[in-house]
Parts: C-alpha cells; sequence; structure tokens
C-alpha cells in the first residue's frame, strides 16, 4: 500500500513502477517500450480541490479490480456495501474423434447384436 498525499505523488508512483517493471522486462523480451505487467496492480485517488478522483486498476486482475472498485465506491460515499465477481463458466471443445466414445459405441454394438 502506497499512501501519497498529491495527484502528482500517485501518477509519479505509477509512472515509476511502470518504468522499473519495463527495464525488467526488456532484459527478457525485444520490446522495450513494452510492459505488459506492473507490480502495482490498482489503486485510487480520492480527489481534490485540484483534481478529480482516479481509478487505476489492472484489468488482467478482474477479481482485484472489483475489489478496488468497491473499496473506492466505500470509501467515496460511506456506505458499506458489498461485490462480488464471478468469471463465466469456460466450455472445453471436444475432441474431433473420441476414442472412448467410440470403443464405447463399438462394444455397446456388439453386445446388442449378439
Amino acid at each position: 500500500m502506497i499512501l501519497v498525499n498529491t495527484y502528482e505523488e500517485f501518477s509519479d508512483a505509477v509512472r515509476q513502477n511502470w518504468k522499473n517493471v519495463s527495464l525488467i522486462n526488456s532484459r527478457y523480451s525485444s520490446s522495450q517500450d513494452y510492459s505488459p505487467y506492473a507490480s502495482i496492480s490498482g489503486g485510487f485517488w480520492m480527489g481534490s480541490k485540484d483534481s478529480t478522483p482516479t481509478v487505476m486498476v489492472n484489468i488482467r486482475q478482474p477479481n482485484l479490480a472489483a475489489r478496488i472498485m468497491n473499496f473506492y465506491t466505500v470509501m467515496a460515499s460511506g456506505v458499506g456495501i458489498s461485490s462480488s465477481y464471478y468469471s463465466f463458466a469456460s466450455t472445453r471443445i471436444p475432441s474431433l474423434i473420441d476414442l472412448k466414445a467410440m470403443i464405447f459405441i463399438v462394444y455397446f454394438g456388439l453386445i446388442m447384436s449378439w
């Protein structure tokens, strides 16, 4: 958790983290300008008279993003709420030829014809 007093400190912390992770990732990849991950998963700035509220979330972690948005809403409104996140059910595409089903059909057919 990083506590800051101004919006400039908030944006500098995010930028500095991005630069540090970019330097680490540039050793392992050919792209120098793109860093797909950052060690800061999210945060929010509550706003001040000079700046508006800002929420920063890593969208690759939707469960964490929902928690951060819930925490921000509670802090901004003062009303306790509850939210949750569930991922969609995933389905696996069956293989083109399933040998177990084919063996079952053959054996069942032989038994029924017997």
